[in-house]
């Protein structure tokens, strides 16, 4: 996940940006009237509203990709995208940083049975199932003396 603001925006003059930045400034979601569950869950994952001490939102409404740079180029808020989206639209007046801290996503097809694919998707499974386990939680106390 990459953060996406305006050239000029305060968080572009950072050098290295953490989620502590980022509690200033307002972040993009989009609206939700009808109160749709998944669009729901969309938002507060890109809206960053997971994470502790969530930045506050601003409701923004755009169609597409270019109408979302378009509106991030003057914008104050901050959006999120994925962190390969810097590549896929190049846009002036936009700048992409990454951001510590910030929640992982991983992308595929809902039927998508590839052998790859299905080894990582368990592959991932396994580690979310493995870290989540308080009995595997590594434990850090006393020093390395």
């Amino acid at each position: 996940m990459v953060i996406v603001m305006a050239d000029g925006h305060p968080l572009s003059e950072l050098g290295k940006l953490t989620v502590a930045d980022l509690r200033r400034w307002r972040v993009a979601t989009m609206p939700n009237p009808d109160g749709d569950r998944l669009l729901g869950q969309w938002n507060d994952f890109w809206s960053l509203r997971r994470l502790p001490a969530a930045p506050p939102t601003a409701v923004v409404d755009f169609t597409g990709v270019e109408e979302w740079l378009a509106a991030q180029r003057f914008a104050s808020w901050f959006s999120t995208g994925p962190a390969s989206a810097w590549k896929l639209y190049p846009a002036a007046g936009i700048t992409w940083k990454h951001c510590a801290g910030l929640p992982a996503c991983l992308y595929h097809r809902k039927h998508d049975e590839r052998p790859a694919v299905t080894a990582l998707l368990r592959t991932v499974t396994e580690a979310r199932r493995l870290l989540s386990a308080p009995e595997l939680r590594p434990v850090v106390s006393g020093s390395l003396a």
